[in-house]
């Protein structure tokens, strides 16, 4: 049994072969497939914790500043612990410090994004969730 669980996921669309080559790598998979496998995972942090067991989720939203397209992951992945039988119990936020990174790439990567209007993520959501008793599950 685990009381707390702290996961950092990696996400679609940023880290791809940062970790390995395998499609059932976590950062490997499309957003479709990457929520397929987060819900097996909430589900089996759920089963493996006791009645107010916790989990907290780092994630932040994904941007693509070349086409403008926006993964909005905090959502998702409230509504994946939700169903999985969570409580949301509390949100923070936490600095990526993306924006420290100064030099020639920065740069670059601020011009595409006021060209796309697209702001860049400098902030994860910091989700943390209790297991909800069977009766409110």
């Amino acid at each position: 049994m685990y009381d707390y669980i702290i996961m950092d996921p990696p996400y679609p669309g940023l880290a791809n072969g940062q970790y390995s080559v395998s499609p059932n790598d976590l950062a490997n998979m499309n957003q479709h497939n990457w929520s397929q496998a987060m819900r097996s995972i909430a589900l089996d942090f759920y089963t493996q914790q006791p009645s107010s067991g916790r989990c907290t989720v780092i994630i932040p939203n994904n941007r693509n500043l070349v086409t403008g397209h926006r993964d909005l992951f905090p959502d998702v992945v409230r509504s994946i612990f939700r169903d999985a039988g969570y409580q949301l119990y509390d949100t923070t936020y936490a600095s990526r410090r993306t924006q420290q990174k100064q030099g020639r790439r920065m740069a670059i990567l601020n011009n595409q994004a006021r060209r796309a209007r697209v702001p860049m993520t400098e902030i994860s959501e910091v989700l943390t969730f209790i297991k909800a008793s069977p009766e409110l599950a």
